[in-house]
């Protein structure tokens, strides 16, 4: 049996999928905050403003009015964490919709059939990072 093995390369022969990602506190809590999209092959962080996806609050009232989704309640009446939910949901739409070249928003990334971890750090020289990732079966 020959082997090969090439450097740099972390590699199962298995059907399960492994993420690591690292990145300064800054740069996740502008992605979570939804200021930032992500893209993982390129390791790269975009205002959100360079994709052109943004809503008003009139927007977000209109699909809500619109779907009425799970809440089944006037607008008024709905929580800040519940038109918060609103507006990911109508971002999601728009972004689906949008040519992005790979970059998610927070909320999109996660994949909801994997395991995730999301840990912070300070380095020995003081620099705050986040290390995040999934894994688990993807099949």
């Amino acid at each position: 049996m020959k082997y090969q093995v090439r450097k740099g390369v972390f590699e199962t022969n298995s059907s399960s999928t492994h993420s690591l990602c690292i990145c300064s506190q800054e740069d996740f809590d502008a992605w979570k905050a939804g200021k930032t999209l992500f893209n993982e092959y390129k390791n790269e962080f975009r205002p959100v403003e360079d994709f052109g996806i943004s809503v008003s609050d009139k927007e977000v009232k209109d699909y809500y009015n619109n779907t009425k989704q799970e809440f089944y309640k006037s607008f008024e009446n709905l929580t800040s964490d519940e038109v918060q939910k609103v507006k990911d949901r109508l971002l999601t739409e728009l972004r689906a919709n949008a040519d992005m070249d790979g970059f998610e928003s927070y909320a999109d990334w996660w994949r909801d059939y994997l395991e995730e971890f999301e840990r912070s750090y300070t380095s020995k020289s003081g620099d705050k990072i986040v290390v995040f990732g999934q894994y688990g079966y993807d099949g």
